[in-house]
């Protein structure tokens, strides 16, 4: 009884001893969550997936890191291109330094009409001059002012009809060289539009049935001559807005003033406190008030033409060193 309880004690250890250990091995080598799997890396949350990094999120893409900042950096990089080529393109637009500087000749030239439409006065030598007059007169674009002088008012007349056409074939031919066209039909009508009712509405509201356009008479503003230099600036308002032009919009802008201060006010007066005193000839008192909004434009017009021309060397140095 002792041998055969003996024996059934010494076999079963030795074969649960060899059995347990074949199965402890396979359990700790095999299933074990600590045995060849974690050690081999093969599935594992914190194996091989860890170590090589291909998925995982402080793996490859976490070290590479192909789709960080440069992708946002591109976007911002695009708009700043974009701007940069859009403002190129308003830049070779640009062309209004030609109506400023052809307006301020044209206003130049109307200094001897001035000088003939200057009423009958006694000059410094006691001699008489005699204003020059012929034939009907046009009251708003000169005439009125100056006892009916028929050149002055058919000169603004032929200055401004042929001037605003003069700016239309300039437009539309440097459309076709820079290849990118400002809409100025707007301007050109505008200022034809305006000359046009400055001539019409004295004779127009002359006949009963249309005396009501005498409310539209620019009272004041045509007692000096100067009424063609605010046709000339609202011009420059409509072409401002076409041009997309602030510089332009300033011009306007000192234009305007000037334009109605010489309309409005003796400017010689100002002369006089400077210490210039003509006696005698009116002209020489009038001349000063057409001065001032031509001297606007001349200077405008020839600060505009050198920028013009300096932006256009730099774009043809750009597009030479382009390529290369």
């Amino acid at each position: 009884m002792s041998s055969e309880g003996g024996s059934e004690p010494g076999s079963d250890p030795a074969g649960s001893g060899e059995d347990g250990l074949t199965g402890g091995g396979q359990s700790a080598a095999e299933n074990g969550p600590a045995g060849g799997q974690r050690a081999g890396g093969g599935n594992g949350p914190a194996g091989g997936q860890r170590a090589g990094g291909g998925n995982g999120p402080a793996g490859g893409q976490r070290a590479g890191g192909g789709n960080g900042s440069g992708e946002g950096e591109e976007p911002g990089r695009l708009l700043g291109e974009l701007a940069a080529l859009r403002r190129q393109a308003r830049s070779a637009r640009h062309a209004y330094w030609l109506p400023l500087l052809l307006f301020g000749l044209l206003s130049c030239v109307s200094i001897p009409f001035y000088v003939m439409a200057s009423p009958l006065t006694r000059g410094p030598s006691g001699s008489r001059a005699v204003a020059l007059t012929s034939g009907p007169t046009l009251p708003i674009l000169g005439g009125a002012p100056m006892q009916g002088s028929f050149f002055l008012g058919y000169y603004w007349l032929i200055a401004l009809v042929g001037g605003y056409l003069l700016c239309a074939l300039w437009y539309r031919r440097h459309a076709r060289l820079a290849g990118l066209q400002t809409p100025a039909r707007g301007y050109v009508i505008t200022g034809v539009v305006l000359t046009a009712a400055a001539l019409l509405l004295p004779p127009l509201s002359q006949f009963s049935a249309l005396h009501w356009l005498s409310v539209a008479w620019p009272g004041d503003l045509v007692v000096r001559g100067m009424f063609p230099f605010l046709i000339i600036a609202a011009g420059l308002w409509v072409l401002a807005w076409a041009e997309r032009s602030r510089a332009l919009a300033v011009t306007a802008v000192v234009f305007t003033g000037a334009a109605l201060l010489a309309n409005l006010y003796d400017v010689e007066n100002l002369l006089y406190r400077l210490g210039w005193n003509p006696a005698g000839y009116n002209w020489q008192v009038t001349i000063p008030n057409m001065l001032l909004p031509t001297v606007v434009l001349l200077v405008a017009g020839g600060a505009a033409g050198v920028a013009a021309v300096a932006a256009r060397r730099r774009r043809a140095a750009g597009a030479s060193a382009g390529p290369a």
